[in-house]
Order: structure tokens, then sequence, then C-alpha cells
């Protein structure tokens, strides 16, 4: 199982799954992904808006939410480090003080939440030890951090809820063979025309994908829930990828949905823009706007 492929993109999917997590309150709420903190390349991994200071979110993760709340996010195979804690302890206080006028943001009103998959140990020795910051369990999962300048959380995706945060628990690439699998898929199905969901899913299969090829009977239903795309390829033929020629159409089930949504992701990054990737390599306006979305 290898944890540190960097040909997968978890952070938009943790976006993504950020959305759903909040899907019931997202009129309260306006996300950045990758805010900017200055004209230089230091950008924050989320910043989350309420629109409304004076809502309070009924979400179990967003209950400790002020106004501007900041995420940092540590996908599997990445331990949250200590500089990681002070790297967005950083970037709390440079986004309060980069304003045109004095206190023009409240500090109060400044949250961090840190998110990672292994409980980070190492981390908070340091952090109870040397800066005498009490941990504080409020539920499984999820730990407030007291006793610093700004409020502040910790998520371990890996001991939350399923039943209260069913897919940030299952952002993650092990899960179990057949049965959470089928589980995913059986959720999926009913919320399938989302690209949220679509965005997650992708990223869940494509990080599991050694159990998939384990289990052939696995592929029908996969087949079945990239029906729509697969039939889109049928009919545009083969798409020819960026230089190295990414030949997509001909191949059926899970990787072709995986290998599409690499290409758009690939054009993206190179910095081709969506109506580029459109007009130059014959993929569809509607799966473009699902892959990025």
């Amino acid at each position: 199982m290898n944890t540190q492929d960097g040909s997968l993109q978890w952070h938009p999917a943790f976006s993504a799954v950020l959305h759903i997590e909040f899907e019931d309150e997202l009129e309260h709420l306006y996300f950045h992904d990758e805010f900017p903190l200055s004209r230089q390349p230091m950008r924050m991994d989320i910043l989350i808006i309420k629109k409304n200071p004076d809502i309070q979110l009924r979400k179990n993760i967003g209950q400790i939410f002020r106004t501007y709340n900041i995420i940092e996010y540590k996908p599997p195979g990445v331990s949250l480090r200590l500089n990681h804690f002070y790297k967005a302890y950083g970037y709390a206080c440079f986004f309060q003080s980069d304003t045109e006028r004095e206190y023009e943001i409240n500090p109060d009103e400044i949250t961090i939440t840190y998110v990672c998959y292994h409980y980070p140990r190492k981390m908070l020795k340091h952090l109870t030890t040397a800066k005498d910051i009490i941990v504080t369990e409020k539920e499984s999962g999820i730990y407030y951090l007291e006793g610093t300048f700004f409020k502040m959380q910790l998520l371990v995706t890996s001991r939350l809820s399923p039943e209260q945060n069913y897919w940030l628990s299952h952002l993650r690439n092990n899960l179990k063979p057949k049965g959470e699998v089928r589980d995913l898929l059986e959720h999926y199905e009913i919320k399938r025309s989302s690209p949220y969901y679509q965005a997650v899913v992708t990223l869940i299969l494509r990080a599991n994908e050694h159990l998939l090829k384990e289990d052939q009977t696995m592929l029908p239903v996969l087949e079945e829930i990239f029906a729509d795309e697969l039939k889109r390829l049928e009919e545009r033929g083969k798409i020819a990828g960026e230089k190295k020629g990414i030949i997509i159409g001909e191949k059926k089930g899970l990787d072709q949905g995986i290998e599409l949504t690499k290409t758009v992701l690939k054009l993206s990054q190179n910095g081709i823009s969506p109506a580029e990737i459109v007009s130059k390599y014959n993929i569809t306006e509607d799966i473009v706007r699902k892959v990025l979305s």
C-alpha cells in the first residue's frame, strides 16, 4: 500500500469532503481553497468564512468555528508535526495582521483546525508539556486545544465517528476489502450527481485501487457508477493525453474513470484552462467541470 503516492490529489478531495460534511449548512459558509496570504506563494490549505458570524453551526467539526476558520490538512501517510502546527499558527497571525486597518480582523474571530489521519502524539506531547496547552476530547476524533491565542481543534479522521462524519472518516487508503468498499458505493449511489461526492469517491477508489483489483466482482458495480462517463467516452472515442499520449476510451470499469480524472487534473495543473481542455483534448465540458469542481 503506497501511502506517499504523489499522484493522489488528496487536498481537492478533502475540500470536497468538507463541503459534504457541511452540506446542510453550506448557505452559511464561503470556502476558499489554497487561500493566498500574500503576493508570494504562501497559502493556507483551506479558509472557511462564515457568512453570518452570529450563526452557530450544528455540524460537530464546525461548532468551534467563528468568522474566519483556517484548515491545515495532512493526508494519510503524512504525519502532523510540530512545524505544521506553527505554520498554521503563523498563517493565522499573518492573516490577522495583513490588513489595511488596525484590528480590522478580531483575533477572537479566527480559529485553526488541524486535520490528520494518525493521532499526533509527539506534537501534542510538546504542546502539553512545553506550552501548557490542554487537549480536551470533545467527542470521538475531535480534540480542542485550549490555552492558545486562537481557538483551535484537532480532527483525527481515523477516530471520527462514521455515523457523524462518514465521508471524512473514509477519506483514506486502507478501506477494508468488500465490506467497506461496497458500503462506500452504496452511500455514493444516492449522491452521485454531486460533483463533491464524485471528487471524493474518485480519489478514494484510486487510493484503494489495490483492493478493487483483488475483488473482480466489484467491476460491474463500478462500471454502473461510471456509466455516464463511459458512455460519453465511447461516443467521443480515444482521448489523446498530453505528450505521453495517455489513451482513454477503450478500457472499461474503474481504470477509465481514474485515468480520465488524472488526465484532466494533470492538464489543469500544467496551466491549461478548462476551455482549452474541452477544445483541444476532446473531453466534454461536463466531465471537466465535475473533475475540477
